[in-house]
């Protein structure tokens, strides 16, 4: 499984609007699983 930090670290300059911030939050929130299942698949 991979950790948070790993999951995030990609390039996100890329991405118009992506906050780390923002989804630190959102993997540490009740929307967890389907998040990081999301995150995994555009690895």
């Amino acid at each position: 499984m991979l950790t948070d930090d790993e999951l995030l670290d990609f390039d996100p300059t890329r991405l118009a609007d992506f906050s780390g911030k923002e989804a630190r939050q959102t993997l540490a929130s009740d929307s967890r699983d389907v998040y990081r299942a999301q995150l995994v698949a555009a690895r």
